[in-house]
């Protein structure tokens, strides 16, 4: 079964794109900026990798941005840098449209730093979001697997952090109806992006720290749980849109 697991992981990976889906083309900030200007967004992860690039759009866009992430001192600075001169910040304009941009810092790792994340949302009465963004993550680290809480890591932060923040969130509340909720665990960076000899060969290392007993690749049964998650949110709160992206696994309307 191993075995079966990594060919069939090397041949994920390791092949090339199918032309006939083709490519998304990214839309301009001045085309976002039609739907983002006056709009509030949280990007929980928002500090490094696919949620500081989600970050920097949005600021870019004219969106107003609250970055999340373990270590925030950067992002302010990043997202001042990218958001438009022409962005109102003054306190006679349009309270409803006046772009800011702040950072939290938090370590999701722990039941605490989850909860510890919404209380400083809500002492810093922060108004509404309309947007959440959740991209915070890790890989499997069978060396070092658990958190203080005596959780898999993967699943601490990929899966368990974002059902305590965003149930904490609700309940406070600090979403608006009709919020939009994206959920994502895996880049859509183009395949391949290594040499299959490349990914063969940290597979079979991964595989030989998993001790006895214990399912490898915990990613993947996460991204399918998250998938779970979603559909069961979407019925649980109607009033919030929920979009979940995992390439190959979840249809997305983004």
């Amino acid at each position: 079964m191993l075995q079966y697991l990594v060919q069939r992981a090397i041949r994920l990976v390791s092949t090339a794109k199918n032309p006939a889906v083709g490519d998304v083309q990214p839309a301009s900030a001045v085309d976002l900026s039609h739907e983002l200007i006056g709009k509030r967004c949280i990007v929980v992860g928002g500090t490094r990798g696919i949620g500081r690039g989600i970050a920097l759009t949005l600021s870019r866009a004219g969106a107003s941005v609250a970055a999340v992430g373990r270590n925030a001192s950067a992002i302010v600075g990043e997202m001042e840098s990218a958001a438009p001169n022409t962005c109102s910040t003054d306190a006679d304009d349009d309270e409803s449209r006046r772009q800011t941009l702040s950072a939290f810092s938090a370590d999701l790792f722990t039941i605490s730093g989850a909860k510890q994340l919404v209380t400083d949302l809500s002492e810093a009465r922060v108004q509404p979001f309309d947007y959440v963004f959740f991209t915070v993550g890790c890989w499997p680290d069978y060396t070092d697997p658990f958190t203080a809480d005596g959780i898999e890591k993967t699943v601490a932060l990929d899966l368990f952090a974002r059902h305590l923040v965003l149930a904490s969130m609700i309940e406070c509340p600090l979403l608006k109806t009709g919020a939009r909720i994206m959920n994502t665990l895996a880049s859509t960076q183009p395949f391949p992006f290594q040499s299959s000899g490349g990914v063969r060969m940290r597979l079979e290392e991964s595989t030989q720290l998993v001790p006895p007993g214990r399912v490898p690749f915990s990613l993947m049964p996460v991204g399918v749980a998250a998938d779970a998650w979603l559909r069961e949110n979407s019925k649980r709160f109607a009033d919030y849109k929920f979009v979940g992206m995992f390439p190959g696994l979840v249809a997305t309307d983004v």
